[in-house]
């Protein structure tokens, strides 16, 4: 029993810690779902990855297996590579991942039905599509940052990538997940007997994929911006009180040498609120006019006067 609990805890962490992630996990994938049978099926646009490839499967065999069951049908593979050749752990996680991807796309067809009556109650407008590909990748974006988010995978490009990467080191992990994605995207425009314009099709997919790969950086990478500001001063102690005392920021001083003077000196480096930035070069040109600064901008900072954790 303390073994299990040993495995269940390397696996998952605290009680408290999986059910969190799990319910996360789980809301991300139905808001693919919703995203790929409310946005993307009603304007005909190709979504990418194994649900894309899905959703060509179903209309290539007319068949009555679900886009959710082909999914787990297509990560079967790429599992068993996982479990040899890289870990346990990814494995299992990759598993629960795409069960619950699989189970919630059968889940959100459904629920979409009544949301798409809703939102389209005569189809999609010419002049809806954009909007059509700018939501839709928005929300899949959304999802699929959550997944990853929450330590788990769904399987599909992703892994491919990562496998591939194993015997080609070459290339790029995002080149191989875009080539893949590409390839989706094109076959599902050429095959999709719905549509009047493969061209359409194609233009309006790639909005929507680089969407998506936007949305899924903020979440991924966050939306905190700060700015990260280097000063080098002959006054840096007076700058550095300035910023502690007055400005409630704290400051942190880097060795570093002139490269043409080879002589020592100290850069202070703060990091800022984007609003605090105008009031701290009033701060530094009323004690020093000729120190050196630049900004630099800061997508997510994490610590002490910050945020401090993500969810």
């Amino acid at each position: 029993m303390q073994r299990i609990k040993t495995i269940m805890h390397e696996f998952f962490g605290t009680p408290l810690v999986a059910v969190r992630e799990f319910a996360q996990m789980l809301l991300g994938c139905m808001i693919i779902g919703i995203a790929i049978f409310t946005f993307y099926t009603q304007a005909n646009l190709q979504v990418g990855g194994f649900s894309g490839l899905s959703l060509v499967i179903c209309r290539l065999l007319h068949t009555d297996v679900s886009v959710g069951q082909i999914s787990i049908i297509l990560n079967i593979p790429v599992l068993v590579a996982i479990g040899f050749f890289i870990s346990h752990k990814m494995l299992v996680r990759t598993l629960i991942g795409m069960l619950t991807l699989g189970y919630a796309l059968d889940a959100a067809h459904y629920v979409s039905t009544y949301i798409s009556a809703w939102l389209f109650p005569n189809g999609v407008e010419a002049s809806e599509y954009i909007l059509v590909a700018i939501f839709g990748g928005a929300l899949f974006g959304l999802g699929c940052g959550l997944v990853v988010r929450s330590g788990y995978a769904s399987g599909g490009s992703d892994n491919v990538a990562f496998l591939l990467r194993l015997i080609f080191k070459s290339l790029k992990f995002s080149v191989i997940i875009w080539l893949f994605d590409a390839a989706v995207i094109l076959s599902g425009a050429y095959f999709n007997d719905g549509a009047e314009s493969a061209s359409g099709i194609i233009m309006y997919s790639i909005v929507a994929l680089l969407t998506d790969v936007k949305v899924l950086d903020l979440v991924l990478s966050g939306y905190s911006y700060k700015r990260v500001v280097y000063i080098i001063s002959k006054k840096n102690k007076e700058i550095a009180d300035n910023i502690m005392f007055k400005m409630n920021r704290g400051v942190t001083g880097l060795k570093a040498v002139g490269g043409y003077s080879q002589e020592e000196a100290e850069v202070l480096l703060a990091v800022l609120d984007s609003k605090q930035v105008p009031r701290l070069k009033e701060v530094i040109l009323a004690i020093d006019d000729k120190a050196f600064v630049f900004v630099m901008d800061s997508r997510e900072v994490i610590g002490e006067g910050f945020i401090k954790t993500y969810f």
